[in-house]
Formats: structure tokens, sequence, C-alpha cells
């Protein structure tokens, strides 16, 4: 007779914890949340080179509303979609699923650190490894952009 007791008292404890709120998710959602705003790109490295002009005329934009993003040069939309973070990791993951433009319906996996009005992020730009350091050296098919804030959602 004891034993029943003891695996039921096992799966409502189970039970129990599986219906709290997750603190994982709240740590997720509080750095979604960190992440929202306007962001404008001071410097864009791709693959080794750094990418000159694009302050004049041809800004670098993301927006970033809850977990949703678009990134523009200039007024064009290059690519929108949506976001999930693991700020957990070391650095924290970035995966965009973009739902339109050329990587349309993958999984493009990136690395990021958030510092106040500093946003540096770098995503792999094929299907490989996700970067463990915020660098594009040449070959490493890469994009590690550092971005400032220039308005809060």
């Amino acid at each position: 007779m004891r034993r029943p007791a003891n695996l039921f008292l096992i799966f409502a404890v189970v039970v129990s914890a599986a219906s709290m709120p997750s603190v994982y998710g709240a740590s997720t959602d509080k750095e979604i949340k960190a992440l929202e705003g306007v962001w404008v790109a001071r410097a864009i490295e791709v693959d080794g080179g750094k990418i000159e002009g694009f302050e004049s005329g041809n800004v670098v934009q993301l927006f970033l509303d809850g977990n949703r993003y678009v990134s523009k040069i200039g007024p064009n939309a290059i690519e929108q979609g949506t976001i999930t973070v693991d700020p957990g990791k070391s650095p924290a993951w970035i995966d965009l699923m973009p739902q339109t433009g050329e990587k349309r319906g993958q999984v493009v996996p990136g690395i990021y650190m958030l510092r106040g009005d500093n946003l540096v992020l770098c995503i792999a730009t094929s299907p490989a490894n996700r970067p463990i350091e915020f660098a594009a050296p040449k070959g490493d098919n890469r994009i590690l952009v550092i971005y400032k804030r220039i308005k809060s959602r």
C-alpha cells in the first residue's frame, strides 16, 4: 500500500512542476523585451571585410518588436521574420527565422551581446555552425554587426 502512495506523490510533484511558470521562459521573455527597439548599424564586417559607406544614405536598421524583426537598408525592408533567444548560453544565442528574403524558411543561428543601448550580433551566413566568438574572419561565412539603439519600443 505504501508504494502506490509514493508513486502518486511523485506524479503530483511532476505535474505541479510542469504547470509552474518556467524561470528560463521568464528570463527569455525579459531578454526579448530588453532587445526591443530600433537599432542602427555602426560597424559591419562580412567574411573578413569591413563594409563601408552604409552610414550615409544606406542606413542599416534592425527593428525588434517582441519576437518579430525587420531588417532594412535605407527605406527598403530586406528581411523580416521572428527570433528566439537563449540568454542562458555563453555567449547568448539568437536564432533568426526569416519569413522573407533569400534565407526564407531557414534558421539562421547566431550569438549576441546586449549592453545597454549597444547590441553586437554575429550570425552565420550559410547553414554553418553557430558562431562561438564575435568575429567574422575570411572563410567563416559570418556577419558581425555592431548596433546602437536609437529608439526604444
